[in-house]
């Protein structure tokens, strides 16, 4: 699971989660401010919840589309 996050989450996750790696799509060079999200089983995701909302906040606000109706 790849995600977009400001780059000080990003630098977090990837420092302190081992399973929070690189995202490489492709084999590409890493892309910054993005991370990939390795588990086992789908339901190990729910654990992941709040990176999950933090990144699609971030990038509506990036769109501009966020607003405090969204928030």
């Amino acid at each position: 699971m790849g995600l977009k996050l400001p780059a000080a989450s990003a630098e977090r996750l990837l420092r302190e989660d081992p399973r929070v790696v690189p995202f490489q799509p492709l084999g590409r060079p890493p892309m910054r401010a993005w991370v990939q999200i390795n588990l086992p089983a789908p339901a190990d995701y729910l654990a992941y919840r709040s990176v999950f909302t933090e990144s699609v906040r971030f990038v509506l606000e990036q769109q501009g589309l966020q607003n405090e109706e969204n928030a």
